[in-house]
């Protein structure tokens, strides 16, 4: 059905911006896009959406190419959005009746603003106060080829103010400080990080102090600040502008524990993103009650048990998306021979070799389903797999994950031997937060990472990290969210190397073939471990007492890890051994100092 609405996008070098942009816009009749000659791919993507392109002279700023492109409009109804914005599905359905019903004539828009990975809510930029005259008749507005100048509205039209901050434009306005002050960048930047490598920690009252003194010393230094007028007005301001952005980047350090920020601020708005498409292909599709995510590499000797034992599942509302990283072997045949068999069979190649944690994440990113799980490429599964796990979740509202007890195979499919007896399956049900994350300390191995997953819960993660353990610290993470229940009977067959031994380095191959192999893995992961019970939203005595607990069970019940852990400091533990016979405190003091700090 007709809408009646054209989107306007002009663009210039948004390649990172725009595919998500057009991808909320596919709704509307007619989508045109004015490119300012862009050096980058912004107009290869764009034509991937529409064939509506045209070219404006590149002059600095948007007003001139705007009037333009709403000149070449054809529909009656125009709205103008930028590449860096999205359109919800929530106000798509209100625009598209507002345009039905033609009771008005121009409606202003709420718009979000994410400004460093945080939405505004206050200061002049959160979603009401940040009004945008983007949704009208054409015919009631005059453009301006002025810059900054505001479109001008005829006499007699009907205006509409949308109230509903939730019913607005999404605005991906800036990633990292730097964008919003470029000239300070450079110094501001290189002075919180020498705070952060001196330990000294953010704080908001200190900052706010430093600010205010910057100021009003520069206001009553000399002749005051009526001797340079404006241009002292602007210095003052500046310069305590200049304290607070080194306070916002030695916070940002702190919060991503000196990542790159602007790549874990992308990583989040990539989130956010996908779940916004995610709506759209919701409503275009009906989506399986399973997604299956299998990430593969030269997989071949096994992937045909693996893939037939999943097509045999009892319950068949499920979709195999498969993931290839670049296999060298026959996999990706064997894969696209079951997918023209079967239509719930996808087959994804990978246009460069990721690695495995990515290519976990990346079969994840692809799924739509209700509930998600992933499948290892040489592992089998019960018929009645899925069937229970997903009978067990749906009765289970505080479980994040169902799954079942496990039976250990060889190579050639032959009962394996269990090395400990808690070489077992992770069940939680009923069980406290501390309790549940003992669990997760009691084991040399783990294998909860292929039970069903609610998938609105593992978005909230940071998914399967590309260091070693990464499947570790994603059970972790999310028994911080919520329980395990599983199914006591043995319907996941777990496919064991008994001809080869574990090493670290062969792990870190799996996880990250790119990547050195870190001297103090085990240290680093529990590490890892600690700061996803720190960085949670918890209160601050049941982090401790997480933190307690698992040096506690890595002494009583974790032998073998804990002598990593030793093994991996003892130059650092010889003085503290003197003075202790405890082990759980030795453990404790390597584990929790990145907590104490």
């Amino acid at each position: 059905m007709k809408n009646n609405i054209s989107v306007v996008i002009n663009t210039f070098n948004e390649e990172k911006n725009i595919r998500n942009c057009l991808e909320s816009v596919k709704w509307a009749d007619e989508c045109i896009v004015v490119d300012m000659h862009s050096d980058d791919r912004t107009v290869a993507i764009a034509q991937e959406y529409t064939s509506i392109i045209f070219m404006h002279e590149r002059i600095g700023y948007v007003e001139p190419a705007r009037k333009f492109a709403v000149e070449k409009t054809s529909n009656e109804w125009v709205l103008i959005i930028d590449a860096d914005e999205m359109v919800p599905k929530k106000l798509k359905d209100f625009l598209i009746n507002i345009a039905v019903s033609d009771q008005v004539d121009v409606v202003l828009i709420p718009r979000e603003n994410y400004f460093w990975g945080h939405l505004m809510q206050a200061t002049g930029w959160s979603a009401l106060q940040d009004m945008q005259l983007r949704f009208f008749k054409k015919s009631f507005i005059i453009f301006d080829d002025k810059i900054h100048s505001r479109p001008k509205l005829r006499p007699g039209y009907r205006g509409y103010t949308i109230t509903d901050e939730s019913c607005g434009f999404t605005h991906f306005n800036y990633l990292t400080p730097e964008h919003f002050i470029e000239k300070l960048n450079k110094y501001t930047t290189i002075e919180a990080r020498n705070r952060f490598e001196r330990g000294e920690k953010f704080s908001e009252n200190k900052f706010f102090a430093e600010a205010h003194n910057e100021v009003m010393s520069r206001r009553n230094a000399g002749k005051g600040i009526q001797a340079d007028g404006f241009h002292g007005q602007y210095l003052s301001a500046i310069m305590g502008m200049y304290r607070l952005t080194t306070g916002i980047k030695l916070k940002l350090l702190e919060q991503y524990d000196n990542q790159v920020v602007e790549e874990c601020i992308r990583q989040e708005y990539a989130q956010i993103a996908s779940g916004i498409i995610q709506e759209y292909k919701d409503e275009e599709t009906s989506i399986p009650a399973v997604a299956i995510g299998m990430p593969v590499y030269n997989g071949a000797k096994y992937i045909h048990q693996t893939i037939t034992s999943l097509l045999n599942q009892t319950f068949t509302d499920f979709k195999i998306i498969i993931c290839d990283d670049g296999s060298t072997d026959e996999t990706v045949a064997l894969c696209r021979e079951f997918a023209t068999l079967d239509s719930r069979v996808q087959v994804v190649v990978n246009e460069e070799r990721l690695g495995g944690a990515k290519n976990f994440n990346r079969a994840f990113e692809l799924s739509n389903g209700k509930y998600f799980m992933w499948a290892s490429q040489d592992d089998l599964f019960h018929p009645t797999y899925i069937e229970k796990c997903l009978a067990k979740i749906e009765v289970s509202p505080q479980a994040v994950m169902a799954l079942t007890e496990i039976v250990f195979i060889d190579e050639n499919g032959n009962r394996a031997k269990v090395d400990s007896p808690n070489d077992i399956n992770i069940g939680t049900e009923g069980m406290n937060v501390v309790q549940r994350l003992q669990e997760v300390f009691k084991r040399t191995g783990w294998w909860a990472i292929y039970g069903l997953i609610r998938p609105e819960i593992l978005r909230k993660t940071k998914m399967y990290r590309n260091e070693f353990g990464g499947d570790v610290i994603l059970i972790a993470e999310l028994l911080l969210h919520g329980e395990f229940a599983k199914i006591v009977e043995p319907l996941f067959y777990y496919r064991v190397r008994t001809q080869k031994s574990f090493t670290i380095a062969h792990n870190m191959q799996s996880i990250d073939h790119t990547q050195t192999p870190s001297k103090a893995a085990y240290t680093d992961l529990m590490r890892s471990i600690v700061r996803c019970v720190v960085e949670f939203d918890l209160e601050p005595m049941i982090k401790n007492q997480i933190i307690i607990s698992m040096a506690n069970t890595l002494a009583a019940h974790n032998q073998p890890i804990c002598n990593n852990i030793l093994q991996e400091n003892a130059a650092h533990l010889i003085a503290l051994a003197v003075s202790t016979d405890q082990l759980h405190q030795i453990t404790l003091d390597q584990i929790d100092k990145k907590s104490q700090g």
